[in-house]
């Protein structure tokens, strides 16, 4: 669904470890075809990715897990969410703040007005 909202001015990133998730390939096969900038994160290197991803970010797989050397891909796939997020947020924070105090307001009410119904 979030596919017909993508254009030339979106970027999508998508994450799979397996490089498998079909909906995560689905969300970036369809945002590519819409002119959206793609990234895939994931800990498996396919060549059919350069397809419809723009960019393939690897993190470590678990394959190598057993060796004791290499972190858990699941670590690195949160430092990456970390500071994509501190860089979201950073961004027109007080239209963010105000975006949440809204959402928080909509749902209370929303929240308020059921259980007046159902009395």
């Amino acid at each position: 669904m979030y596919t017909v909202f993508q254009d030339k001015n979106k970027l999508v990133i998508g994450l799979s470890l397996s490089g498998e998730t079909e909906e995560v390939l689905y969300l970036l096969k369809e945002s590519y075809k819409r002119g959206a900038r793609t990234v895939l994160i994931t800990a498996s290197d396919k060549e059919s990715f350069r397809k419809f991803c723009t960019e393939v970010v690897l993190v470590p797989s678990m394959k190598y897990m057993n060796a004791g050397n290499v972190i858990s891909p699941q670590f690195s796939i949160l430092v990456i969410i970390d500071v994509l997020y501190y860089y979201y947020v950073k961004e027109d924070k007080q239209g963010k703040e105000r975006l949440h105090d809204n959402t928080l307001q909509a749902l209370n009410e929303g929240k308020n007005h059921r259980f007046r119904i159902m009395e």
